[in-house]
């Protein structure tokens, strides 16, 4: 599988035994609100605790955020969402701690009908390129945190006329915060539009799930006549932890 360090038992499933808790470990201060489990000294490592469903949602979220917030953003739905997603993914069978994805396969509908394909493979995402692809009548745009290509190239020595669509540039993140502490202007990615952002990670994985189309209010955040899939956007709490 190529992502858990040290999962030497690649025959068979790899468990873990429970451990003494270590002397100044807070060990159900740092479980928090998910089920109680037994310690083990792997748990509350990388890169287990990042696979383990119960804080995390491994690659989906803490990679994808990043790729999705940019398609947003070039989709203009920075402050919505799909209305349709389907997907599939391929879960770790060799370790018993890990149960998030190691690679997906994500297609979502807008209203506006634009179609996003959220695809990942495992730590690296050696087999799958890592950036955002708009494709369009006239040819495509390749684009991450550092690069950008096209297709055909004239794409990028375009013109824009003064009313068009432009957006902000920021190219560092720490100083459009702090001006924005002094200005009370919005960063260039505000809550609003993380929350957004990090839903559409939220949705793949119910997709994954569930195994079947899903519809989506980005209006209400629910699923529309859907109570198993509705069921899946909440978590039980561990006692005392509650909203």
């Amino acid at each position: 599988m190529g992502v858990h360090a040290g999962a030497a038992e690649r025959s068979g499933l790899k468990t873990y035994t429970a451990e003494p808790i270590p002397d100044g470990l807070d060990y159900d201060l740092w479980l928090g609100p998910a089920p109680w489990a037994p310690y083990t000294t792997a748990r509350l490592h990388y890169p287990h605790w990042f696979h383990i469903s119960d804080y995390s949602l491994g690659y989906v979220s803490g990679w994808g955020i990043h790729h999705i917030d940019i398609a947003q953003w070039g989709n203009g739905t920075e402050l919505t969402g799909p209305v349709e997603i389907e997907g599939s993914a391929r879960f770790p069978d060799d370790d018993a701690l890990c149960d998030n994805p190691l690679s997906w396969d994500t297609r979502m509908r807008y209203a506006n009908g634009v179609q996003l394909i959220f695809t990942g493979d495992g730590p690296g995402f050696t087999g799958v390129r890592q950036g955002i692809t708009f494709e369009g009548a006239d040819g495509w745009v390749w684009v991450n945190r550092g690069a950008i290509e096209a297709e055909p190239k004239p794409l990028l020595e375009g013109r824009f006329d003064p009313d068009e669509i432009r957006l902000p540039v920021s190219t560092f993140h720490q100083g459009n915060f702090l001006e924005c502490v002094r200005t009370r202007q919005k960063t260039i990615c505000n809550i609003d539009v993380a929350v957004r952002s990090d839903t559409i990670c939220q949705l793949a994985w119910c997709a994954f799930h569930l195994q079947r189309k899903l519809r989506w209010d980005p209006d209400t955040e629910s699923f529309i006549n859907d109570p198993d899939a509705n069921r899946k956007l909440t978590r039980p709490l561990r006692a005392p932890w509650r909203l």
